[in-house]
């Protein structure tokens, strides 16, 4: 019995592809929701600004701190990013296993 390791390699991809798709939709809503998290922050910040009770300078500062709150928060991305790339790898397993099952 001879093995289509292209074709087995093309199984495993299109498993990791369905595996990663799935998380994605869900790395998108927190980020999302980070974002928002920020909004009236970052609005409040923005019309400080306009109503001039802020200078560039003041404004540039408060938005630079605001940005490192966001990234913060986004660095649980990172973890959530490993977990996918860990799914993935389990699908694409899973499917070479059951192609060399006897």
């Amino acid at each position: 019995m001879s093995f289509d390791i292209s074709s087995a390699i093309g199984e495993m991809a299109g498993a990791m592809q369905a595996s990663v798709a799935e998380d994605a939709g869900d790395i998108a809503q927190f980020a999302q929701r980070v974002l928002m998290n920020q909004k009236d922050s970052l609005a409040e910040l923005a019309q400080a600004r306009l109503d001039g009770d802020l200078d560039e300078e003041e404004f540039t500062d408060e938005l630079k701190r605001e940005m490192l709150v966001t990234e913060t928060e986004l660095l649980a991305l990172t973890v959530m990013g490993k977990a996918a790339i860990q799914k993935a790898i389990q699908a694409a397993t899973s499917v070479l296993l059951s192609l060399v099952k006897l």
